[in-house]
C-alpha cells in the first residue's frame, strides 16, 4: 500500500520497483487525504509506504501492526524520532533511488525469514491454501524487549519444536502461526518455561480452530489482547485469549483535553519540589490510563503529551531547569516500554529530575532573600514562624531551605 498526495509520485514507486519479486503481488495507492485510510488500514496490508506522521501516528493507534517505510520530504533529526517512536521498519529520506528502496524491502523480508508476505495474507484472508495438513491452528503474538531477544527466542524455539508453520516480525512483536495440536501443547510450554530467559514481555495464544478461513479472526484475537491487556500488567504472563472476555474493555475517559488539567493540578507540587505530591499525580494518571482500553499506541501518545505539556509549560518558567537530552531521552525510554508501568515510571523519574532541577534554583533564590532580610533585621528577634509570615512560605518548607 503507497500512501501520498503526489499521484506521480505513487506511479513512481510502483514502477521502480519488481513488486512480485519481493512477494508483493497486489500493489494499491491511495492519496493521504483519503476520507476511508481507517478501512485501508483495518484490511492489514503486508507493507506501507507513507510520508505522514499525523497517519503514521493514527495507523498504530488503530491497532494496525504492519510493516512500515516512512519516507521524508524534510531533513533533521526531528521527524526521524517521531517516525521511529511508532515502530517503523525503515526510513527514507527523498530524493532517494530504486537501489535505497529495494534494499529496504529487502531487509524487512529478510528480518522475517522471507514470510512476512505469506503469514500476513495468511491473517488477513488474503490467502486461503492451507499452511499445512494439521487439521487443529492457533495463532501466537509475542512480544519482547528487543529484536535480538526475539531473535534468539526464535532460534531456540526452532531448535526445540524441530518446526513451525509461519511466522512474522512486526517491531519487537512476533507472530507464529501454529498447526497441529502438538505444535500448539509445545509452544506453550516451551514460551511458559522460556520466556523470561529472551525477555518476554507478554504473549498471547488465540483461539484454537479447524478452519483456515477463522485465521484472520483469531489473528485480531491475539493481537488486540497483547496490545489492549498485557500492557498494563506489571508481570505478564501468558495470556490465552479463550480463557478472557475480549469485549470487557471499555471507551476511556483520558484524553489530549484532559492532559492540560493534569499538569495544572501537577504544577504546584512540580514547583514546590513535592515528589509525593507528583507521584500522587503521576499514579492517578496510570490509573485513569489503566481504565481506559486505549491500545499500546494511544497510551504511549497521551505518555509523550504528558511529558511535552510539562516541559513548554516549565521551560518557559525555568529555561535552565529542562535539559533538551534528558527530555529526548525521556522518549525514547516512554515509546520502547513494554508495559504501562515502564512508561509511568520513566514519566515520574523525569517529572523528579526537573522539580528537583526547579527546587534547587528555586531554594538558591528564596535562600537569597533570606539572608538580606536577617541582614537588615539582624537587631531584632528573628524567628522561623516570623520568616514564614513574612515571605508568605510554609515553615517546615522554610526551614528545610
Amino acid at each position: 500500500m503507497i500512501i501520498d498526495n503526489n499521484a506521480n509520485f505513487r506511479r513512481y514507486i510502483k514502477k521502480i520497483i519488481n513488486w512480485p519479486a519481493y512477494g508483493y503481488t497486489e500493489i494499491t495507492d491511495v492519496s493521504g487525504q483519503e476520507e476511508n485510510l481507517r478501512d485501508i488500514f483495518a484490511q492489514k496490508p503486508a507493507l506501507v509506504l507513507l510520508d505522514s506522521i499525523e497517519i503514521l501516528q493514527k495507523s498504530r493507534e488503530d491497532g494496525y501492526a504492519g510493516n512500515i517505510i516512512f519516507i521524508s520530504r524534510h531533513s533533521g533529526v526531528t521527524q526521524a524520532q517521531k517516525a521511529i517512536c511508532f515502530g517503523i521498519e525503515a526510513y527514507l529520506k527523498r530524493p532517494f533511488n530504486k537501489r535505497e528502496m529495494a534494499e529496504a524491502i529487502d531487509r524487512i523480508n529478510k528480518k522475517s525469514g522471507g514470510q512476512n508476505v505469506r503469514i500476513y495474507n495468511l491473517l488477513t484472508g488474503r490467502a486461503s491454501a492451507p499452511p499445512s495438513d494439521a487439521d487443529r491452528f492457533q495463532v501466537a503474538v509475542a512480544r519482547f524487549a528487543n529484536s535480538e531477544n526475539r531473535d534468539n527466542f526464535l532460534t531456540s524455539l526452532r531448535e526445540n519444536t524441530g518446526t513451525y508453520s509461519d511466522f512474522a516480525f512486526s517491531g519487537d512483536i512476533l507472530v507464529l502461526l501454529l498447526s497441529g495440536r502438538a505444535l500448539m501443547q509445545h509452544f506453550k510450554r516451551f514460551i511458559c518455561e522460556n520466556g523470561s530467559a529472551y525477555e518476554l514481555v507478554s504473549a498471547a495464544l488465540s483461539s484454537e480452530t479447524s478452519s483456515v478461513a477463522d485465521l484472520p479472526h483469531l489473528y485480531d484475537e491475539a493481537d488486540y489482547a497483547i496490545r489492549n491487556f498485557f500492557y498494563y500488567a506489571e508481570n505478564p504472563t501468558l495470556l490465552e485469549c479463550a480463557d478472557i472476555d475480549l469485549c470487557k474493555q471499555q471507551p476511556g475517559e483520558c484524553d489530549a483535553e484532559n492532559i492540560e488539567a493534569i499538569y495544572q493540578r501537577m504544577h504546584p507540587h512540580l514547583i514546590g519540589c513535592e515528589i509525593s505530591e507528583i507521584t500522587r499525580e503521576v499514579n492517578n494518571f496510570e490509573d485513569m490510563l489503566r481504565g481506559s482500553g486505549y491500545t499500546v499506541q494511544k497510551i504511549t501518545s497521551l505518555c509523550i503529551k504528558l511529558l511535552h505539556t510539562v516541559n513548554r509549560h516549565i521551560g518557559n518558567l525555568y529555561p535552565d531547569s529542562v535539559s533538551n537530552s534528558a527530555y529526548e531521552d525521556a522518549l525514547t525510554a516512554i515509546g520502547s516500554s513494554g508495559t504501562l508501568k515502564q512508561a509511568v515510571s520513566h514519566i515520574l523519574r523525569h517529572l523528579s529530575t526537573i522539580s528537583n532541577s526547579i527546587g534547587t534554583s528555586e531554594h538558591r533564590h528564596i535562600a537569597e532573600r533570606l539572608c538580606d532580610y536577617i541582614d537588615r533585621h539582624y537587631t531584632q528577634p528573628i524567628k522561623l514562624s516570623g520568616l514564614a509570615a513574612e515571605f508568605n512560605y510554609n515553615s517546615a518548607y522554610l526551614g528545610r531551605i
